[in-house]
């Protein structure tokens, strides 16, 4: 199965996760939310669909289902069908629901880890440069950043100078990397 990624403002599958709508048509291509781009990428010409929603315990919509191209009888799905995805649709909401629970658990464990690591570093290093090195590297893996700078400001001299850190040099540099200005 191809992955397909469009915006929710586009086809079927983006208006019912907007609204919460089920949609069931024996001619999709008339629906004003059809897409031919997004058919198209999805491998195919739909000649029937039944889309429905995919909800947590709070109607929040947290994917879509779409059928298409019922095979057998009529050649468009019944009420029947829409039931039976709608049984089948809670199974899919509820591991969709504890996929995100789980992926949150991942995102709290790996902040929770940055952060001892930095709790440890605050109380173990003695030397002040090292440890504001340490705090920014840490805080810049915990944001997602290619630098973390810490300007000091020097009061007396009505001037700041910089401590800056990039991603790809393992550690950061010492202040001798401050660029000075007038």
């Amino acid at each position: 199965l191809q992955e397909v990624r469009f915006p929710l403002t586009v086809g079927v599958a983006g208006h019912v996760a907007r609204t919460g709508e089920v949609v069931s048509s024996s001619a999709p291509h008339e629906l004003p939310h059809f897409s031919r781009e997004v058919d198209e990428a999805a491998a195919g010409r739909t000649r029937c669909l039944l889309c429905m929603p995919l909800m947590n315990s709070r109607k929040e919509v947290l994917g879509v289902v779409q059928m298409a191209n019922k095979l057998s009888g009529p050649h468009r799905f019944t009420r029947e069908d829409e039931e039976l995805l709608a049984l089948c649709a809670q199974h899919v909401s509820v591991a969709l629901h504890y996929d995100r629970i789980a992926e949150d658990a991942r995102q709290s464990q790996r902040r929770n880890t940055i952060l001892m690591r930095l709790a440890h570093t605050l109380v173990s290093e003695k030397e002040t440069l090292p440890l504001i090195q340490t705090i920014m590297l840490r805080i810049r893996g915990l944001l997602f950043a290619d630098r973390c700078t810490v300007y000091v400001v020097d009061r007396p001299a009505n001037k700041m100078w910089s401590i800056a850190g990039r991603a790809d040099d393992g550690a950061t540099p010492g202040g001798s990397a401050a660029a000075s200005f007038g």
